[in-house]
């Protein structure tokens, strides 16, 4: 049985996705700047100048995923907020 493509089937599966994007790429950019600067033991992983590289890769994908998690998150809070208070 084919399940439906609603918007709100959507709009979970983009939260979900660009959530675990999401941790996936702020624990590579916190790594990155941990290698830059040599400290605990991460510049053992790559060396500066290439950890920097990486890093400033990030920023355009954290950036276009914070802001697709931010704004599904926000739709179904203010549905939680707004929306259901109206039908009771």
């Amino acid at each position: 049985m084919p399940m439906h493509r609603t918007r709100n089937y959507i709009f979970i599966k983009t939260l979900r996705v660009a959530g675990w994007c999401l941790l996936a790429l702020v624990t590579a950019y916190i790594a990155t700047g941990y290698a830059m600067s040599g400290e605990y033991g991460f510049h053992r992983l790559m060396d500066a100048q290439t950890a920097k590289w990486w890093h400033r890769l990030l920023h355009l994908p954290l950036l276009v995923l914070a802001v697709a998690h931010a704004a599904t998150a926000s739709y179904f809070a203010w549905l939680r907020w707004f929306k259901k208070r109206h039908r009771r």
